[in-house]
């Protein structure tokens, strides 16, 4: 049976799992939407920078919407953006917009093959992101180019997404730079 609890938390049970109050739900869906979103401005932006393609944010957000209605219609979690998926993306080749278009149609043309996909080995799929984001990483060109407080967000966000996960670094980087900001700092100071 249902048992109540406390609002804003698990208000009542459902197969032996709690659910939540539209409230706590809200709350925490807009948070994701707000977090993925700025996410998905750092994305477009290097590719902007790299391949000149311009980006809209009016269009990401409404894409991102879209797709995490049809999803939650479906069972299935919100989606967002992704670096290591985009930039899997750009090493096969994927980069035009009929790319989105085709790999919707290529995932849905998988679900019979799902159960055997799924059992894909963690190294496999591991190999594969490090391909697409290793180098990157290793010579990460944008925040090599920074300087001063610039600088420093970035490099307290590196560390804080390797010492503790990409969620907490983001937002490490993101407060650091809205102290930046409200101290005065200066945006977009590149090494010449």
């Amino acid at each position: 049976g249902s048992v109540a609890a406390p609002r804003d938390r698990a208000i009542a049970t459902k197969g032996g799992r709690p659910r939540r109050s539209w409230a706590a739900l809200a709350k925490s869906s807009v948070v994701f939407a707000a977090v993925d979103f700025l996410q998905s401005v750092s994305v477009c932006s290097a590719f902007e920078a790299e391949n000149g393609h311009a980006w809209s944010p009016d269009r990401e957000l409404a894409a991102q919407g879209v797709a995490s209605v049809a999803s939650g219609a479906f069972r299935g979690g919100p989606c967002g953006a992704s670096l290591s998926r985009s930039m899997l993306a750009r090493l096969t080749g994927a980069t035009s917009r009929a790319a989105g278009f085709v790999h919707g149609v290529a995932a849905i043309s998988l679900l019979p093959y799902a159960g055997a996909l799924a059992a894909t080995p963690k190294a496999a799929l591991a190999a594969v992101v490090l391909a697409a984001v290793g180098p990157g990483v290793a010579r990460p060109k944008g925040v090599l180019a920074l300087r001063g407080s610039e600088a420093g967000v970035a490099w307290l966000t590196a560390l804080a997404s390797v010492v503790a996960d990409p969620t907490t670094g983001f937002l490490a980087g993101l407060a650091a730079a809205a102290a930046v900001a409200a101290l005065g700092g200066k945006n977009s100071k590149k090494a010449s």
